[in-house]
């Protein structure tokens, strides 16, 4: 097997955020319904890619791969490939297998490697520091993707975080099209976020 490596990944995230941010640039002079299904399309796009590189990053750092500073991961055990490690991770030190692994939330990526990556090793503390990111673009994408009341209690939090209390015709891609102080909308500073969650996580 050719040596696998964290920089693809990082490459691969960063490739598919300018794709990303060329969809809005491009989708400025539509129409405004328009604009709006666009933006919730990347949203959900982004979270996918997201979700993929993190359980692509695990998968390669399972199989030896080290991180972009050089560093070994503190593995508890060795794979002998990305589908190995799958499985490793579902079932290695486990009573009972888990058929599904989940990459949304943090809780759900330390479980995953709980048992194939010591928790001493920098990626668990990575990983904590960014919960409150992930949470917060977990709680959009699903409401995007559900329109539950479940998951409509979740994004009342965002809202109220962003807008100063909450207001009831806020839907997603009101939130997402909404210009920051920095003059990006929310949407490309969830774009930007994710890429600095990424570029920790492999510590580049």
């Amino acid at each position: 097997m050719p040596a696998l490596n964290l920089f693809d990944d990082l490459s691969f995230f960063s490739k598919e955020c300018n794709r990303l941010n060329g969809l809005i640039l491009s989708s400025g002079n539509l129409a405004i319904v328009h604009k709006k299904l666009v933006s919730e399309i990347i949203m959900i796009r982004l979270f996918l890619l997201g979700e993929n590189t993190i359980s692509s990053v695990c998968r390669k750092m399972l199989c030896g791969a080290r991180y972009l500073d050089g560093t070994v991961p503190n593995t508890l055990v060795r794979a002998s490939s990305p589908n190995n490690a799958d499985t490793l991770m579902r079932t290695h030190g486990r009573r009972q297998g888990t058929g599904y692994l989940q990459w949304g939330a943090v809780s759900k990526i330390r479980g995953n490697i709980r048992y194939t990556i010591d928790n001493s090793d920098p990626f668990f503390l990575t990983l904590s520091n960014h919960n409150g990111r992930l949470d917060e673009m977990r709680f959009v994408r699903n409401h995007i993707a559900h329109r539950s009341r479940s998951t409509a209690i979740n994004f009342r939090f965002v809202v109220r975080s962003h807008f100063g209390g909450l207001r009831r015709q806020i839907g997603p891609s009101v939130l997402l099209l909404r210009k920051n102080p920095s003059g990006r909308t929310q949407l490309e500073d969830y774009i930007l976020q994710y890429g600095i969650i990424v570029r920790d996580l492999v510590r580049a």
